[in-house]
């Protein structure tokens, strides 16, 4: 039996308006630039030969999406044009770093975007909180956390702002101790240990 493929992550764009020392794309960014995804023909090429599931997850990724939601529109309504032809439904995913929150909104409310996530840094912005305390309630949170940190007013701050949808993420490359798993599973529903 073949394989259903039930995620597909699209690489919109490598521009962002933040230059994150953990950031697994800042090669890409300094490889490809400002360049947008364009190769349309293949990748219907692509969808047309593979076995998808019923209910199919587009990941719709950047660097920072959020700055170009005319791209995101493009690729929501390329995507529904496929749906009917192999009888699959498509549900979009967009993480964004918090750039234009609003944008997301709306796109979420028109019904582009079905799942909407806040890339959340710890040792970000320092308006990370007006962020939160805006962000609306369906939106995950996506919290980026440094190997040994232990700043639990931070913690509490974030978790009291949000209460629920919170999942905490390994930063790439970092080795995390028993203490920093521990540490975090006390405050976190979710926790995995590279």
């Amino acid at each position: 039996m073949a394989r259903l493929f039930d995620k597909i992550l699209l690489q919109l764009t490598y521009s962002c308006d933040k230059q994150c020392d953990y950031c697994c794309q800042k090669h890409a960014r300094a490889k490809f630039g400002d360049k947008f995804f364009d190769q349309w023909a293949e990748l219907k090429n692509l969808i047309e030969h593979i076995d998808l599931s019923d209910s199919v997850t587009v990941q719709l990724a950047g660097g920072e999406i959020s700055m170009f939601p005319s791209k995101i529109i493009e690729a929501v309504e390329y995507f529904r044009k496929i749906e009917q032809k192999k009888m699959v439904r498509f549900k979009f995913q967009v993480i964004t770093n918090g750039y234009d929150i609003d944008s997301i909104v709306l796109l979420y409310k028109k019904g582009y975007i079905d799942i909407c996530a806040l890339s959340y840094d710890f040792s970000g912005p320092k308006n990370n909180d007006e962020l939160l305390a805006k962000l609306p309630d369906y939106f995950l949170v996506l919290v980026s956390a440094p190997r040994g940190f232990r700043d639990t007013k931070k913690i509490d701050s974030l978790i009291n702002l949000r209460k629920n949808n919170i999942l905490l993420y390994p930063l790439i490359g970092q080795q995390y101790s028993k203490e920093d798993v521990a540490f975090y599973k006390k405050y976190f529903n979710y926790f995995k240990k590279t």
